[in-house]
C-alpha cells in the first residue's frame, strides 16, 4: 500500500505543477511580448467635469467617462508603450503643479497616484499592445 500511495502523491505533484506552470500563457509568450495593436479604437471625446489644469499628455486619447459615487471614472488609451506613457505622463502632472504622491511602474501595468487642483486620484496604466497603453483615471474631490 505504501509503493501505491507514494505513486498516486508523485502523480498528483506532477498534474498539479503542469497545471500551474504557465499562468495561462502560451509556450514562448511572455508578458513582454504584447503583439502588434489591431483593431479601431474609439477617438477622443468631450470629458466634461474635468479640473481646469487637468494634465493630459498630447499622445492621451480620452473616451469615455462615468461617475461612481463622488469619484469620476475615465477610460481612454496613450499612443505609446507603457514604457514612455509613465514618464510622460509623471512629468505632465508636475509640469501642472500636481503633486504626486505614489508611483510604481511594473512591465505590463504602472500607476500614479496624485492630489491638486482640489482634487485626489490616480491613474492607472495597462500595456495593451505595442505602442499602446490602456488608461484608467479616477479624480475624486479633495
Amino acid at each position: 500500500m505504501t509503493k501505491r500511495f507514494f505513486a498516486l502523491l508523485v502523480m498528483g505533484m506532477l498534474v498539479f505543477s503542469a497545471c500551474g506552470a504557465n499562468d495561462g500563457e502560451t509556450e514562448g509568450e511572455g508578458t513582454a511580448a504584447r503583439g502588434e495593436c489591431s483593431g479601431e479604437v474609439p477617438g477622443a471625446a468631450d470629458i466634461p467635469g474635468l479640473p481646469e489644469n487637468f494634465p493630459i499628455p498630447g499622445e492621451a486619447v480620452l473616451n469615455a467617462s462615468s461617475e461612481a459615487g463622488p469619484s469620476q471614472i475615465i477610460e481612454g488609451y496613450f499612443e505609446a508603450d507603457i514604457e514612455n506613457a509613465f514618464p510622460e505622463y509623471k512629468e505632465a502632472f508636475e509640469s501642472a503643479g500636481y503633486d504626486i504622491t505614489k508611483d510604481e511602474q511594473e512591465e505590463d501595468d504602472a500607476e500614479i497616484f496624485f492630489a491638486g487642483d482640489g482634487t485626489t486620484g490616480q491613474v492607472n496604466m495597462f500595456a495593451e499592445c505595442d505602442g499602446r497603453t490602456k488608461l484608467r483615471i479616477t479624480i475624486r474631490p479633495d
